[in-house]
């Protein structure tokens, strides 16, 4: 029998994009497989320079290979020398928007190909807090249940994605389940783990306004009015004497990133700044040092929930929806009918209400660490 610190594992995401979010899936499922017995992890990258530098210090011994650029070759020695193969989060089922420049089966396509080579090989699969998204044809359905399939346990973060995978693709349900986002069974994102003035002017102002929005909006959404929609309140409430500072959650990894997205659309607006970006330890502290937090990828959501820090949500995928209806938060805003109208008045309800705000924060914060780690501490990775 192998010593466990021979155990070796082959970690599969959206890793080494720049993304926020992405980058905090990776250091929670590094630290889970440790505590599992893994001694040994190997992570697919799209850029080895974009993994954080805490990662990298707190993992030293971390193995990456480049997603795109590592020969088939390779990637089947990777598989054969692993004991097993994990999607660690993400919405790794859907089709993809018309946004990204990619055909909309590509994902899933890729990802049928690999597990069909994993399951011959013999590995077992994992899929981990892992999100079903907009699977709108019959084929991308049909690709999905039979990447699925060969999994030897797949654990959704959302109850929906959950019974699509029981109603719809009609799979066994001996080999699923269903508990929240890997963000919640590691609570070092309650807290800051440094502290770091956000970069505003030292002056007065009444409140300061977080805003974080994101480029790749769905297909069918008009953009020129969502980017108008956004200037107009930051406009709103600078001039009323608030400050707003834009927190993108993506940046570097490509040229349509969020950071390039709100400092080319909004950032010459006067009282508005930016955030070029986030490091992994800091992002805490500065949705501590926020008033309110206009909130629009999946990830701010959760960290938003997590450190108790009032936020409007902006719904642009069914991810965001989901984890929002099963915590009843109703300060969201479903993007196709985002008007300034609705942002003010849902920002304001937040404003009036802030206390009571941060109460029902504190429970969802409360019920979903505690989903995570029961999960945690009853699950066994073989």
């Amino acid at each position: 029998m192998k010593d466990d610190n021979t155990k070796r594992a082959l970690l599969l995401g959206a890793y080494g994009q720049s993304n926020l979010g992405d980058d905090l899936l990776l250091y929670n499922y590094l630290r889970l497989l440790r505590s599992k017995g893994y001694g040994s992890v190997v992570v697919n990258v799209s850029r080895a320079d974009l993994v954080p530098d805490i990662i990298c210090q707190e993992f030293p011994d971390l193995k990456t290979f480049v997603t795109y650029d590592t020969s088939m070759i390779r990637l089947l020695r990777l598989v054969r020398s692993s004991d097993i193969v994990v999607y660690g989060g993400g919405t790794v089922y859907k089709e993809m928007y018309g946004t990204t420049g990619r055909n909309p089966y590509s994902l899933v396509l890729r990802i049928l190909v690999f597990n069909a080579i994993v399951r011959i090989l013999g590995k077992r699969i994992y899929h981990l807090h892992i999100g079903i998204g907009m699977l709108k044809s019959r084929i991308g359905r049909q690709i999905t249940k039979f990447c699925i399939s060969p999994a030897h346990y797949t654990l959704f973060r959302d109850s929906e994605s959950y019974s699509f995978a029981r109603r719809i693709l009609r799979l066994p349900g001996r080999k699923l389940d269903v508990s929240t986002d890997v963000l919640f069974v590691d609570p070092t994102w309650a807290q800051a783990w440094r502290r770091k003035a956000l970069p505003i002017p030292p002056r007065q102002y009444k409140s300061v306004i977080g805003i974080n929005v994101l480029h790749d909006v769905p297909d069918g959404i008009d953009q020129r009015s969502y980017i108008a929609v956004i200037r107009s309140f930051i406009e709103q409430q600078t001039t009323q004497g608030h400050c707003i500072v834009m927190l993108p959650l993506q940046h570097d990894f490509n040229e349509n990133n969020d950071y390039r997205f709100m400092r080319d659309h909004f950032a010459d607006i006067s009282g508005c700044f930016m955030v070029e970006s986030i490091e992994l330890d800091v992002v805490a502290d500065y949705l501590e040092q926020l008033d309110i937090l206009i909130a629009m990828r999946f990830h701010s959501l959760l960290l938003a929930t997590a450190i108790k820090a009032p936020y409007v949500a902006i719904s642009y995928d069914p991810k965001c929806t989901r984890f929002l209806a099963e915590n009843q938060y109703e300060h969201a805003i479903p993007l196709e009918t985002l008007t300034l109208d609705a942002l003010t008045t849902a920002y304001a309800r937040v404003v009036n209400d802030r206390a009571g705000v941060v109460v029902q924060l504190e429970g969802m914060a409360r019920k979903n660490f505690d989903q995570g780690r029961e999960w945690l501490d009853s699950f066994e990775l073989v």
